[in-house]
């Protein structure tokens, strides 16, 4: 009984938050999309924390930490130094220009069927994060409730989340993250000293920590390469991360928020993979996939469901984050532009609503079929950091490139191709890996490491070449 009185309460704060700003988050597409790019400085640090922070973190990275250790840090570092770079370097100039979405600025320089491909890109990694988060929250849920088959713990998990979102928009998304980033820092922060105590000790701990799980290149060179080349590109053009920027209530609010969200979670994120490794301590025999689980269950059945709950928020968090950011996708980057240029507010925050819809759907159709949890944040990742991150910085950054759309446009369609094939092809080991519990996979060959050459060279030699008839006009315009 304790545990539906806790997680009714847990859901009708969030439903609470979603009805109080609705009003507010449907007067028009801005304020539904980005609160009306008015979000005051704390809300926006408190969603960047959350929107990094999921289940894969908890699960996943306890997970990881359970099978490698300390080394899978490595993405981590990527992509929070990243963050806080485009706090300094990227949101101003975006904020700037005044955008929404990132498939607008390409097609801004490009025209609509580079906006078509960068939306397809963004949407890939956005509905890989989605499914993995849904199929951690209703794997969560389960342990709650064991008698609920997966079926019926997704669909109760994302009926709250989507009843959330469809009715606050960004506001409600912006505050129920920052709220929630609280209860999961303390939720985590507390868990940590008690694992270890369990062990007779911060000593103790350390002494029965495997020497492998203390070395930082435990996964191999090429998989750690390949981990950072993610955490980098991933974040290049994570929209999610941008859009936080886009919704602060000024530039220097924005900036702010994406550092100090950053330094924020480049601290917390050590405590996902301590506890895994203690989780190897302290149930040798178990599952890389259960590690989080195993550890909450030291304490009793109610600290447990606590945690579970600590669990539960974190999913929200990234979960209506995702889906309105893919909702604002099919909304202005192909709802608007390729079907009623001419649409007005209303209509387009309708059309947001039922995006919002159909993303779910779709996104636990795929967690159904690929329940990887972490790993399915990277396989969308990888495609979207290989086929469409190079070209997104090469237009902000690299003024010669805007002139260059056959270039730009083989780039990104045939570096996600590359990062694809690469990925099936080791599939194989892939499912494996699943199989037995993994929450991430080491590849022989990961495949951004294949992909993000490809595309570079294609952008680079593509562009050289295509725009060396013009290279004294461009000169004579970066110059002025």
């Amino acid at each position: 009984m304790y545990k539906i009185v806790m997680v009714v309460i847990y859901f009708g704060f969030l439903i609470g938050v979603g009805l109080y700003f609705s009003k507010r988050a449907q007067t028009n597409a801005d304020n539904f999309i980005l609160a009306g790019r008015s979000a005051p400085l704390w809300v926006v640090v408190g969603s960047v924390f959350a929107t990094w922070v999921n289940s894969a973190s908890l699960m996943g990275y306890a997970g990881t930490g359970f099978g490698v250790g300390i080394a899978g840090y490595w993405p981590v570092a990527g992509f929070l130094f990243t963050c806080i770079w485009m706090g300094f370097f990227v949101i101003p100039k975006l904020r700037e220009a005044e955008v929404s979405t990132i498939p607008e600025v390409f097609g801004k320089f490009y025209g609509k069927q580079h906006r078509l491909t960068a939306t397809v890109l963004v949407m890939c990694r956005d509905l890989a994060v989605t499914a993995g988060v849904i199929i951690g929250m209703a794997t969560i849920f389960q342990s709650l409730f064991p008698q609920l088959s997966l079926d019926a713990a997704i669909v109760i998990t994302i009926g709250v989340t989507l009843l959330v979102t469809i009715t606050g928009g960004s506001w409600s998304v912006l505050y129920t993250d920052a709220i929630q980033s609280v209860f999961i820092i303390v939720g985590t922060v507390v868990l940590l000293p008690i694992a270890v105590s369990k062990m007779g000790g911060w000593e103790a701990f350390t002494i029965a920590i495997p020497e492998t799980h203390t070395m930082v290149m435990n996964a191999g060179p090429r998989q750690t390469i390949g981990w950072v080349l993610n955490g980098i590109f991933v974040t290049l053009a994570y929209q999610t991360i941008v859009q936080r920027g886009l919704s602060a209530s000024s530039t220097d609010h924005a900036k702010k928020a994406l550092v100090y969200g950053g330094v924020v979670c480049s601290f917390w994120y050590v405590i996902p993979f301590v506890l895994g490794i203690a989780a190897l301590v302290l149930f040798p025999g178990s599952r890389a996939d259960q590690a989080y689980l195993n550890i909450t269950g030291l304490l009793g059945p109610i600290p447990q469901a606590f945690f579970a709950i600590v669990l539960l928020s974190a999913c929200v968090t990234t979960i209506d984050s995702c889906i309105l950011t893919i909702s604002s996708n099919i909304t202005l980057d192909i709802y608007k532009p390729f079907i009623n240029p001419n649409a007005d507010d209303k209509i387009l925050v309708r059309v947001s609503q039922i995006g919002t819809l159909v993303i779910i759907v779709l996104a636990s159709l795929i967690a159904r079929a690929f329940p990887y949890i972490l790993e399915l944040l990277w396989l969308g990742g990888r495609i979207m950091a290989s086929g469409l991150s190079p070209v997104w910085m090469a237009i902000i950054f690299w003024p010669r490139s805007r002139h260059a759309p056959k270039s730009t446009l083989a780039a990104m369609i045939t570096g996600a191709v590359v990062t694809v094939t690469t990925q099936i092809l080791q599939n194989q080991a892939a499912a494996a890996a699943a199989g037995a519990g993994a929450t991430t996979f080491i590849y022989s060959w990961d495949p951004v490491i294949i992909g993000l050459p490809v595309t570079f060279a294609i952008l680079i030699i593509g562009t050289l070449i295509e725009t060396k008839n013009i290279k004294t006009s461009l000169e004579e315009n970066v110059a002025s």
